[in-house]
Formats: structure tokens, sequence, C-alpha cells
């Protein structure tokens, strides 16, 4: 963020510490129009993506799930995001390339889920 020229993160938590929030300030060059907008889409694909993951699933399950033939736009628009939002984790963290990768939901992925109404029904 310092290398960008954006402003420093802002912490805050609770007494006990038992939670915490960090805010990360938007850029002056970035128009808050285009950050809506962009945060927006990509979070209604990340909840696409968490309302059709159930227990674990692989990649190409999980695009056919959402009808998404091209790999390349789903891991940039899908996947990428709801990792980074630490929404969903890897199965086999260390080898992020294996064939054998499958995705499932976190705790906040989890909770996500019910706040739009699609809870864990794997088995």
């Amino acid at each position: 963020m310092r290398q960008n020229g954006s402003p420093g993160p802002v912490f805050e938590s609770d007494e006990d510490r038992t939670w915490f929030l960090v805010r990360l300030p938007v850029h002056e060059r970035v128009t808050p129009a285009a950050t809506e907008h962009e945060t927006e889409h990509e979070t209604e694909h990340v909840e696409r993506l968490i309302s059709v993951l159930r227990g674990e699933m692989n990649r190409p399950q999980l695009q056919e799930m959402l009808g998404i033939s091209r790999r390349p736009h789903f891991v940039a628009v899908y996947l990428g995001p709801a990792l980074k939002a630490g929404l969903i984790e890897m199965t086999l963290p260390g080898k992020p390339r294996s064939r054998k990768q499958s995705y499932r939901r976190t705790a906040a992925g989890e909770a996500l889920a019910q706040e739009i109404g699609e809870g864990d029904h794997s088995a």
C-alpha cells in the first residue's frame, strides 16, 4: 500500500480482543463509483460461488455448477476473489496446482452462506 501511495490500514478491535477489523482505505485516485461497481460485481460472483459450493469440490465441478466454461475467467472472477477474501480454502494448500485440488468453505464462507440463505448441505 505504501508503494502505490495508498493510506495505511486502520486496525480496530474490541477491548477483550475477541475480534479485529482491518480497514483498507481506497487510494485517493480511485473513484468511489468505480470501486462500488467493481466491489458489487465481485461480491455477486463470490456469493454465487459460495452458494453452489458443497463440502469439497474441485474446479471443474464448480465451473460446471456455475455454467462457466473458461478456466481463466473462473479463476480470476470467482475463485481468486473468494480465496483472497478467506471465504473458501484449498484442501491441499501446499499444492495449489495439484489436479487433486479441491475447495471448501471456511467459517467465514459458511457464515456468508447462512447470510445469503445457502446453508451447508454436505454430508
